[in-house]
């Protein structure tokens, strides 16, 4: 299990990620340790990475790294307990049970305007900072596969069980490891193509271009995630 010092340590990179200041024998340190303490470290730094990655507007609670360590636990146990031979069940989320898209939000906002006229260089970085500006949100981000494998089902009921504690205080239960789950109407799946010669800011247009043009009668109306 993680020591009292290596969880202080991951602790202290989320602080300085949101700079925060936090003094010697804060509490803050203690409802980390308290949270985390019967997890390994290996799991804990994973979750901690996860969460930065995210870029959340707010320093994660220990209810947040704790979810995100655990989900990273329970999928290296799944690993080690399936023969290497092993059929995969979802070959979308290679059993993770979660997978990257794009902002859903902003793509119901600029869907209308996808095409290679519109995405020139460094649109990429703009919708970065919109939808960090606009929502406090990633533009890419990671969502449950809702799939049929373990790992989304878990993830799954993570969600369904939070959702549960918000409407009923007698019940106790952390923050999702993912918040929502993949909408294939809605969602445009991250993945880099083929061409070696495009960079991931081409790449992402192609898709997001492919994705608006694959059926036009999904975008009519006025829907909004």
């Amino acid at each position: 299990m993680a020591s009292a010092v290596e969880i202080s340590g991951q602790v202290d990179l989320l602080a300085d990620a949101y700079g925060r200041q936090l003094r010697d024998g804060s509490l803050v340190y203690d409802a980390y340790h308290l949270a985390l303490s019967d997890v390994e470290i290996a799991y804990i730094r994973r979750g901690v990475t996860a969460l930065l990655r995210d870029r959340l507007q707010f320093m994660p609670t220990p209810a947040e790294v704790r979810a995100h360590a655990k989900a990273a636990q329970d999928y290296e146990r799944q690993r080690e307990n399936v023969e290497d031979n092993r059929r995969l069940t979802c070959l979308r989320c290679e059993d993770r049970g979660y997978i990257r898209v794009f902002n859903r939000r902003w793509v119901a906002q600029f869907r209308d305007q996808f095409d290679d006229a519109w995405f020139v260089a460094g649109w990429m970085l703009e919708a970065t900072d919109f939808c960090k500006q606009e929502w406090h949100e990633p533009f890419l981000l990671y969502v449950v596969c809702g799939c049929e494998c373990r790992n989304s089902g878990i993830y799954e009921r993570q969600i369904e069980r939070w959702k549960e504690a918000k409407e009923d205080p007698s019940i106790k239960a952390p923050h999702p490891a993912y918040m929502n789950v993949f909408n294939p109407d809605y969602d445009p799946l991250f993945r880099r193509t083929s061409d070696p010669a495009k960079n991931l800011e081409q790449d992402c247009a192609e898709v997001l271009t492919e994705f608006a043009a694959a059926d036009q009668r999904k975008w009519q109306g006025n829907w909004t995630p």
